[in-house]
């Protein structure tokens, strides 16, 4: 905090000690208090989103309990703030979707051309209402890399490396639930989405929500049917 001098007279050790001090409880009181403004602003957010549009709300808590669940299950049990954030947030930005909009995509239908226009912007709008938000930086990362390539390696497990493929994970599997599918085909639709989900998260995953289920089980192929 400061140097002094040898020798060093008593009265100006203990003016030293002193400041100290005050320094000290002023940096520890301006901490507290961001801490209580990010909670605050946090917790705003996530009661305008429940007022406003219920059905986003939901699919935020479904997904920050999915995200949670199988953070501690791969053995990230510590520091899963930034995880429970983002999953809650991640709706915000659907805001700018009427509630309407909002149910056909939850359900599975096909937006059309004003909706997907809308949609589109939801990604940016989320990143705008954000960005001005101090310490939500391992947020914005988890949201940004929810559609990365990623491969599982426990000496990097922490939530913002895992975070964003934790919520691309259970974001689809809410999303085929949503579709009126029960969870072991759910399960096997993810499972047979060679490619877009870690291994080790998707067992993990499988293991969580369909515990009895067999891994080495059938997968189902999704086809497209166009009209």
């Amino acid at each position: 905090f400061r140097f002094l001098t040898k020798p060093c007279p008593p009265p100006v050790l203990l003016k030293a000690f002193e400041a100290g001090i005050a320094q000290h409880r002023l940096i520890t009181a301006e901490r507290v208090l961001l801490e209580q403004t990010l909670r605050g602003v946090i917790q705003t957010l996530t009661d305008i989103l429940s007022l406003t549009h219920p059905v986003a709300f939901g699919r935020a808590n479904r997904l920050k309990r999915h995200a949670v669940d199988l953070a501690k299950q791969i053995g990230l049990h510590q520091a899963v703030w930034p995880l429970e954030v983002a999953a809650m947030l991640s709706q915000i930005g659907c805001i700018i979707l009427p509630n309407e909009t909002l149910e056909k995509l939850y359900r599975g239908g096909i937006p059309n051309e004003k909706e997907r226009a809308m949609v589109a912007r939801v990604p940016a709008v989320t990143e705008q209402l954000l960005s001005g938000i101090p310490r939500l930086e391992a947020v914005l990362a988890i949201l940004r890399n929810q559609d990365k390539p990623y491969r599982f390696n426990p000496a990097e497990l922490d939530a913002v490396h895992v975070g964003g493929p934790i919520l691309k994970l259970v974001g689809d599997f809410d999303a085929l639930i949503n579709q009126g599918h029960p969870a072991p085909r759910a399960l096997d639709t993810l499972r047979g989405r060679a490619g877009r989900y870690d291994p080790t998260l998707l067992n993990a995953f499988v293991a969580i929500r369909s515990p009895a289920a067999d891994q080495q089980g059938s997968p189902k192929k999704e086809i497209s049917i166009l009209a």
